[in-house]
């Protein structure tokens, strides 16, 4: 086929007529898109010599602004000595997930996770000069419905049916969720701009609640981030490993101790909400009030008044009824402590629950309890969700 019986409306551009022409494809008529076709002055390949696109509109006006940014674009990569390439997104998002993110082990999975699930689709093989501000806000329209239609189809029932395990999804997104989402994809267009893979970064500044058509929650949502397979191993390797010694086994009080101790402060937080730091380090035994239950005969429940609480009120905590034996059994553990060591250095009234190893007035370091965990559980294979995430 001729180059004359391929071409229609053949017509010079007036940015620059010698390089960059606008034409119709003959086979597609008259209502067919616009294209351009522009010369390049720097190829390494003679099927390169051209670059040519499709601009995606009928109306000539359009399709001049377009080609010239476009033209533009060429050149400024062309007077710095470089072959424009017009990547194309998913090639290029593999390349930088080998070879240019940086991040840890969490937020890798979240790149990946979400280029899998979501980018692949929607973005799959575009060029990336086509990835516009006007593009991505197509995107969060897309992505904002994209569970509420996966669910209502029955493709998610039809995955889980497959063993195909999907986490934390929710069927309005958050708006946290979707900015997250967009300076990550920021972060890989600033990458394929020092790879000058495109010349200019797209702004997407576009105010997430104000795009029509986009659904997303400003709610909070805490979720459950262990299974509870995961969380019923954590607790029994935790047990084990806190209380657990055979007889003469551990004769050093003070690991015993450490152990003991980041058992009773891990479950007291669970259970009483009080926050894991400062606010737990800080609790006396004074600050505990144990009461007889008024609505149940025969149960207690207990009163901790956090004296060290978040923003500097203080405030009182619960621990339920199945839960005050928790308060008991570490008070008998700390007293038995004094027992070995011949003097009364743990369980005073004005003493921390959970204390230092020097004595109940020495406050203890948190990081140091939270140390312990973390070894542990790096020891156990047990210091990540599925998803990469670090359990604490």
């Amino acid at each position: 086929m001729s180059e004359t019986s391929y071409y229609a409306h053949l017509q010079p551009h007036q940015i620059d007529p010698e390089r960059v022409s606008l034409f119709k494809i003959r086979s597609q008529g008259t209502t067919g898109n616009w294209y351009v076709r522009i010369r390049r002055t720097n190829y390494k390949t003679s099927n390169k010599r051209y670059f040519q696109q499709s601009l995606k509109t009928r109306s000539l006006d359009i399709a001049k602004q377009k080609a010239s940014l476009i033209y533009l674009q060429i050149r400024d990569v062309e007077d710095r000595g470089k072959e424009f390439t017009n990547k194309r997104f998913s090639s290029a998002f593999e390349e930088f997930l080998n070879d240019g993110l940086t991040a840890g082990k969490g937020r890798r999975k979240r790149f990946e996770s979400t280029y899998r699930r979501y980018w692949l689709e929607f973005f799959g093989d575009i060029e990336l000069s086509q990835l516009t501000t006007a593009k991505f806000n197509d995107y969060l329209r897309w992505r904002s419905n994209y569970w509420e239609g996966y669910v209502s189809s029955g493709q998610l029932e039809r995955e889980r049916d497959a063993g195909i395990k999907t986490y934390h999804y929710s069927v309005v997104p958050r708006t946290s969720t979707l900015k997250t989402e967009r300076q990550m994809i920021k972060q890989f267009l600033f990458w394929c701009n020092e790879r000058e893979y495109i010349s200019v970064v797209p702004q997407l500044k576009t105010k997430i609640s104000g795009i029509k058509g986009v659904k997303s929650s400003t709610a909070r949502r805490k979720s459950k981030a262990l299974t509870e397979e995961m969380e019923r191993t954590i607790e029994r390797r935790l047990r084990d490993y806190c209380l657990n010694d055979v007889v003469g086994s551990n004769t050093n009080w003070l690991k015993r101790f450490g152990r003991r101790r980041l058992y009773y402060f891990t479950y007291f937080a669970r259970h009483s909400l009080i926050r894991p730091n400062t606010e737990l380090t800080h609790l006396k035994w004074s600050d505990i009030e144990i009461m007889e239950s008024k609505k149940h005969d025969g149960k207690q429940l207990a009163l901790l008044r956090v004296t060290n609480a978040k923003g500097g009120k203080e405030r009182m905590a619960v621990m339920p009824y199945g839960q005050v034996n928790l308060i008991y059994r570490w008070r008998d553990e700390s007293l038995a402590f004094n027992e070995e060591l011949g003097e009364s250095r743990f369980g005073g009234l004005n003493d921390y629950v959970f204390p230092s190893y020097r004595g109940g007035q020495h406050i203890t370091e948190t990081h140091l309890i939270a140390r312990l965990l973390r070894d542990r559980l790096k020891d156990w294979g047990l210091s990540h969700t599925e998803e990469g995430l670090s359990v604490t």
